[in-house]
């Protein structure tokens, strides 16, 4: 209500579109950031119970490295999410930049992340864990790409 009694004043009347316009273009930001990660924490929670429910079914499946496998995903999302956004301007080469550099670093961490589990479970490898990891990658690798391709076209 504030901002509106500082509009009305004769000499700031051009100062408001601007800066509503401004605001405008933030509130969709800090939707699509509130969006983006709470679809994320959804996603991380939904897994996480289909992990633990594994781990009473099918306990074949080492769920430890899982839920370890998730969660890296999720906050490797989240930041790499984070960190396109702030690089995003009018250039599409940047938006294409952003994108394939978060797939990359992610799938590096998990490819690192899963050579390390190999590494260390030499003896007790359970392959179909080790899929289940890459199927991890590509749920938030999809989820991350459509919603910042939103974020592009806004």
């Amino acid at each position: 209500m504030e901002i509106a009694f500082i509009f009305n004043f004769i000499p700031l009347n051009f100062i408001g579109p601007i800066a509503l316009a401004a605001y405008k273009g933030a509130e969709q930001t800090t939707k699509m950031r509130r969006k983006f990660i709470i679809l994320t924490l959804v996603i991380f929670v939904l897994l996480s119970a289909l992990f633990t429910a594994m781990h009473f079914f099918a306990s074949q499946y080492q769920t430890v490295a899982l839920e370890t496998g998730n969660a890296i995903m999720a906050v490797l999302s989240i930041s790499t999410y984070l960190m396109v956004q702030k690089q995003m301007s009018g250039n599409p080469a940047a938006f294409v930049r952003g994108v394939s550099g978060a797939s990359f670093l992610k799938l590096m961490v998990c490819m690192v992340s899963i050579l390390v589990y190999v590494l260390l479970n030499r003896a007790h490898i359970h392959k179909p864990s080790v899929f289940i990891m890459f199927g991890i990658y590509a749920v938030y690798t999809v989820v991350e790409t459509i919603l910042l391709s939103k974020l592009a076209r806004e």
